[in-house]
């Protein structure tokens, strides 16, 4: 029996006992759903499964008794990668720098708990994501809040180094960390190395000389940096979880699926594999108020605009596949790939509830076995570079080392290899890699291909329901994502485990995403304008059902969609407001005649009035949807509604919309 203990990249610590080598194939009855394996009857989940999926929430964070030169090391994160390379950072410099140098982490969103005092430091390095439409990550929200708005503190003996990170398929590319770094120059902080280096997506050579450059900076400024005693005497004030709810992605909320149905109307299997929306009710339970026993008030609170995030389950037949390609890979037989189970931290007991009823119910497993592992814990579809460098050290194939050099001649940034960018971006999964390069398999061990798989990270939906609605559940519209690459039939992770695996009466695990820069005006007789094609129309549903309950004033909708007869989401309810006359209705059916038509095109056709509703009425404007093509064509038509209206040029027209932005009447929820 050989015992493997190693750590994950997100956080959790698991024990791997494998008998004699591996098992085999998974059992696909079993991994349909983990209560069958746990004895459930009503969770496709039980809680265990949320130690894995979860970021770590166990910091390396130490106090220093002793005087010493300190180096804070702060981060933001959605996701959990600002996180990651945080944690890299700090043990760099904590075992490579002199000891003189006291390294410590912390979240930026213990700016008051712990509390943080920028005025105190000397030496900062933040890791920060930008989000969403170049928004921060949520939990650091009030400090990029009162910092940008303050310019009261000077910070001159301070060196500060920022690692922005984003993607440069949005607009506001490292916003969030751009912004971050023009703050600090205004409060007069000094630059450390570069001052600030901005990485599209995970580009590890650019962090990993980041990370160079900051540690020989410091060693530069070494005698520059007082030696004194570290203003931080303890930890005990900070929560274990950086959210102020009590369920958040964490500690999710178990939210029971009450309804569900179609909202395409598909007349053959091929359309509705390719065109299928799926809509989901989630019941949130609700509790008497502490301060007004009479009222109730609910277990997950949100706002119209705000976005819910879940945790799915892989599909069973796609688990199968992988670990079949590893069976093969690692020339075992079924026989003699028996065990591989999974142990969550350093215990074998997991706390499994039962969410039915609202029992709780305690049970005792030693382990996961593979394949359960895989199915909830471990992204099959995102592959990460290094999974390719780590074949090119054991692949003993001629042709496959020649291909794994040429992907690799250029780095690992997916940013400048464009090689490597077209090789993943063709819809490569792990196990396509893995079969690419068969013949190192087995030298690299199941041990490291595990080590080079990214978690499986909950799904964000913009939540189509308002809480106003007085119905107490979170509606979801979700395009399901099936499509055909390399000879396999693929799937979306989360749109198929709504639209296939989940159903009416089963429990899953969900929290609330913020999203404050996607908020309705605070006064209720404000026209506002929504454009929302396909399922960027899910918020604009809790708009308008918070507006419809409020009695508010002039309201726009722009909907697109290919077909009317087909995938008009949400027609009747849309026809009905507009028939009430509570909405003013604009459709745009790409596909119904033979010139394409899109929302852009019927914003163009109401210039004058739009106009007229924007610079007149002081209308808010509200875009959501898909962020590479419409959401810059709809913002290009705005901008010629200005000039043509306005008279001005388009230098002034795009500054006419920016101030729209900065005045939060020009608000995006858009994705890739």
């Amino acid at each position: 029996m050989y015992l493997l203990i190693f750590t994950l990249g997100f956080g959790a610590v698991v024990v791997f006992f494998i008998a004699k080598l591996l098992q085999t194939t998974v059992d696909t009855t079993r991994c349909g759903s983990l209560d069958k394996f746990l004895g459930s009857t009503d969770s496709v989940f039980d809680e265990a499964s949320m130690a894995l999926n979860t970021p770590s929430s166990n910091l390396p964070i130490k106090v220093f008794n002793d005087p010493g030169k300190q180096i804070l090391v702060l981060f933001a994160t959605e996701y959990g990668f600002s996180e990651d390379v945080a944690k890299k950072l700090h043990d760099k410099l904590a075992t490579e720098l002199d000891p003189e140098f006291q390294v410590r982490i912390a979240r930026l969103a213990w700016h008051k708990s712990l509390p943080i005092d920028l005025s105190q430091e000397q030496a900062v390095l933040i890791v920060v994501s930008t989000t969403g439409d170049g928004v921060p990550p949520t939990e650091s929200r009030e400090f990029f809040d009162e910092f940008l708005a303050d310019a009261s503190k000077n910070l001159e003996s301070l060196n500060v180094s920022i690692l922005a990170l984003g993607d440069s398929n949005y607009p506001h590319f490292c916003k969030a960390g751009r912004s971050l770094s023009q703050q600090f120059e205004q409060k007069g902080a000094k630059k450390l190395g570069k001052g600030r280096v901005d990485v599209d997506q995970e580009d590890w050579a650019l962090i990993n000389s980041w990370f160079e450059d900051v540690k020989s900076s410091l060693v530069q400024i070494k005698d520059q940096i007082q030696t004194k005693q570290d203003y931080i005497t303890s930890y005990d004030n900070v929560s274990t979880s950086h959210s102020t709810s009590l369920y958040n992605r964490n500690n999710p909320y178990w939210a029971k699926v009450v309804n569900k149905f179609d909202l395409t109307e598909t007349k053959t299997e091929t359309e509705k594999y390719e065109r299928q929306v799926v809509h989901i009710d989630l019941e949130i339970r609700t509790e008497p108020n502490k301060e007004d026993p009479n009222q109730h008030v609910s277990l997950l609170p949100y706002h119209a605009g705000d976005a819910v995030g879940i945790y799915p389950q892989n599909f069973a037949v796609e688990v199968n596949h992988l670990i079949q390609v590893l069976i093969e890979g690692l020339d075992e037989s079924r026989e003699d790939l028996l065990g591989f189970p999974v142990t969550l931290g350093s215990g074998s007991i997991y706390d499994l509830s039962q969410h039915h009823s609202g029992s709780h119910q305690t049970y005792q497993k030693e382990s996961l076995p593979l394949d359960i592992a895989l199915n909830f814990f471990f992204d099959l579809k995102s592959v990460k570079p290094s999974l390719l460098t780590a074949l090119s050290e054991t692949v003993t194939d001629s042709k496959e080392k020649q291909l794994v050099t040429e992907l690799l001649s250029a780095g690992t940034s997916l940013g400048s290899n464009s090689k490597l960018k077209s090789y993943l971006e063709d819809g490569r999964e792990v196990s396509d890699v893995l079969a690419d390069f068969k013949s190192g398999i087995k030298s690299l061990g199941l041990h490291r291909i595990i080590k080079e798989m990214r978690a499986l990270q909950p799904r964000y939906y913009s939540i189509a329901s308002s809480p106003k609605h007085g119905d107490n559940k979170i509606s979801v519209c979700a395009a399901v994502v099936r499509y055909k690459t390399l000879g396999r039939e693929r799937t979306g992770v989360c749109t198929t485990f709504l639209s296939d695996r989940i159903t009416v009466g089963q429990t899953l695990p969900c929290f609330i995403s913020s999203n404050p820069d996607f908020r309705l005006p605070v006064d209720k007789d404000v026209p506002i304008v929504m454009v929302g094609p396909g399922t960027g129309i899910a918020p604009f549903r809790a708009f308008m059902q918070e507006r419809v309950q409020e009695n508010a004033g002039e309201t726009w909708l722009y909907f697109g969609c290919r077909n009317k007869d087909s995938d008009y989401l949400y027609k009747r309810e849309w026809e009905k407001f507009a028939e009430e006359g509570k909405l003013k209705l604009r459709t745009a059916f790409s596909r119904d005649q033979e010139e394409k038509v899109y929302v852009q095109h019927r914003i163009k056709e109401d210039g004058k009035d739009l106009w007229e509703l924007i610079d007149k009425k002081g209308a808010h404007f509200y875009v959501c949807g898909d962020a590479k093509r419409m959401a810059g064509d709809v913002e290009k038509t705005l901008v010629n509604i200005v000039m043509e209206n306005s008279g001005v040029d388009e230098t002034a027209a795009k500054q006419y919309i920016t101030n729209l932005e900065k005045q939060k009447r020009y608000q995006r929820d858009v994705w890739v």
